[in-house]
């Protein structure tokens, strides 16, 4: 029978900071600046316009404009937590500012122009806005958030049925300059 042999010593125990595989490092939030067009709308437009209380006249107006999409253009300026979104469709403009984890509702213009509450934290890569509006039995939550190159906002209505909006990112002018001056001969 062969001997056996000595027990092998066990390397000491060094303290290490824990390594966080790269699918779970923390991903920095997305920023939304930009300017983006409304290409399409999934759900009941229509339905969530009554549920904010638009007019019949209003939905309908909406309605027939085909709610935006093609002309609905949204100018977002996100600098750390100040988020500025300017709303254009036809001869409309207005304009919301918010701060993204206040600990405090902030009184803003709504997209519509009324004044509207917000409450704004992250959620993971997700914005997520709580919206209260004098007269609504109850907030409406909404999200943006990146997907496939597109912004998306979903909003869910006080039944549960969810509408997303889809806007494409606008390249401007200075976008194609700062393009166009990043490249080098050799990449053309």
């Amino acid at each position: 029978l062969p001997a056996e042999l000595p027990p092998t010593p066990k390397a000491p125990k060094v303290s290490k900071p824990p390594q966080l595989a790269l699918s779970q490092a923390p991903c920095p939030p997305p920023n939304f600046t930009g300017r983006w067009l409304l290409n399409r709308i999934d759900g009941d437009f229509e339905a969530l316009l009554k549920d904010m209380g638009s007019s019949w006249c209003d939905r309908k107006k909406a309605k027939a404009n085909k709610f935006g999409v093609g002309k609905w253009v949204q100018q977002v300026l996100h600098e750390e937590k100040s988020v500025t979104i300017e709303s254009a469709e036809c001869s409309k403009v207005t304009s919301m500012s918010f701060r993204i984890g206040s600990s405090t509702e902030i009184q803003a213009a709504g997209l519509d122009g009324r004044a509207v509450a917000v409450k704004a934290y992250w959620e993971g890569g997700v914005l997520q806005l709580k919206l209260q509006r004098h007269g609504w039995a109850k907030p409406l939550w909404l999200s943006r958030y990146l997907q496939d190159g597109e912004l998306v906002v979903k909003a869910v209505m006080w039944n549960g049925d969810v509408v997303r909006r889809y806007y494409t990112k606008q390249v401007t002018a200075s976008d194609r300059y700062t393009v166009e001056s990043t490249t080098s001969p050799e990449d053309a």
